[in-house]
């Protein structure tokens, strides 16, 4: 089974803060749809189990063009095995979207939609650069419930302008809207933004406030940190990314995706990992060819797997250990020693996680286990 992961690069307006490859010019909207299903047609999979929809902000197609290209997908890829299909969108897209979401519903294997609010505080939007207010927000969230589609929604915390009361208020809508799933983010300043242009200033004491707030608010309200920076009621986890954070083999179609072949054991194929340029205009022009590649060592794999699986509730599963070569399982041996005696680390009999306490230095932690073993 593979994840499928297409990339739509478009915008509305370049968010201040987004570091991901998009562009507000929207001329080549139709010609890197059929760009997109033309790679796919050279990247056939037998299976896959999730897809995932995102940018960008997929919501500048209309509902039909959406169902155009996800019947034109279907051709190549068997959608049948489907356990989840997600599309991303944009408040200002679905508060006035008319059959949008009916359509969406009824016409596309899509399930489940995840939309960027960030805050439902307009101060907080329009220092981030966000073309929609608190309002349209609330909106677009009531009118994405009423079409019986599970809903995720994005927020971020540590914003110059956001108080500990408005983030308190900021979580009250989740329980308000009885959402299964959120993701909250740190801000960051990534380079070549509007705000690293800017050198926007960020307090690192408000956000670890803030993050405290957020980690008793789920507690209090039965929300699972499953990842560092996603949360769940009722395991209503997001499936597509956990395909990214075990390791498992997934698609990237469009300009700027990413690929990944999957890690089975050290003795195998080396894992490969290939990624489309970040060039609209040379995408479309060759959209099967139009990407470079890399083909990860045992070391590679080793620290990918390390960094991202701390991240999550699961760890750092001994099963996947044992599919590295000896050398790998004595390193993290040695090395997770001390930290299970000072209880950085928990060891169950399946795995080993981070303390609770000890989530915000998930990538301080992961950095420990890296070594080179050429």
């Amino acid at each position: 089974m593979f994840g499928l992961y297409i990339h739509i690069p478009f915008c509305e307006s370049k968010c201040s803060y987004c570091g991901f490859y998009s562009t507000a010019d929207k001329r080549r909207l139709g010609s890197y749809l059929k760009a997109v299903f033309n790679e796919a047609e050279a990247r056939k999979a037998e299976k896959i189990d999730t897809l995932y929809i995102g940018g960008g902000t997929p919501s500048v197609f209309s509902a039909k063009e959406i169902v155009k290209f996800s019947d034109d997908l279907s051709g190549v890829y068997n959608f049948s095995h489907l356990k989840e299909a997600t599309l991303e969108v944009n408040p200002e897209h679905i508060a006035n979207c008319g059959d949008y979401l009916r359509i969406l519903h009824e016409e596309t294997p899509v399930t489940r939609v995840s939309m960027g609010v960030q805050s439902f505080n307009d101060n907080d939007l329009k220092f981030l650069g966000r073309i929609h207010n608190a309002q349209t927000a609330i909106n677009a969230i009531e009118k994405i419930l009423n079409a019986d589609i599970e809903l995720s929604i994005d927020l971020i915390y540590g914003i110059p302008t956001l108080t500990n009361e408005i983030w308190k208020n900021n979580l009250q809508f989740l329980k308000q809207f009885g959402l299964n799933h959120f993701s909250a983010y740190s801000l960051t300043v990534e380079p070549n933004t509007a705000f690293a242009k800017r050198q926007i200033p960020l307090d690192e004491d408000t956000t670890l406030q803030q993050y405290g707030i957020l980690q008793e608010w789920c507690a209090a309200n039965n929300y699972e940190q499953y990842e560092i920076s996603n949360y769940a009621r009722a395991e209503h986890y997001a499936l597509h990314n956990c395909n990214y954070w075990n390791l498992s083999p997934y698609i990237g179609l469009g300009a700027g995706a990413h690929s990944y072949s999957g890690f089975t054991a050290c003795s195998q194929t080396k894992a490969a990992r290939r990624w489309n340029i970040n060039n609209i205009e040379q995408y479309i022009s060759n959209p099967a060819n139009s990407y470079e590649q890399e083909f990860l060592t045992e070391t590679d794999t080793f620290h990918e797997y390390i960094m991202t699986a701390l991240r999550t509730k699961w760890g750092v599963q001994k099963s996947m250990l044992q599919k590295f070569s000896i050398p790998f399982q004595i390193h993290f041996n040695k090395i997770s020693a001390p930290l299970l005696r000072n209880k950085t680390l928990t060891e169950t009999e399946q795995a080993y996680i981070l303390a609770k306490n000890s989530i915000p230095l998930a990538d301080a932690v992961a950095e420990m286990f890296f070594f080179n073993f050429a």
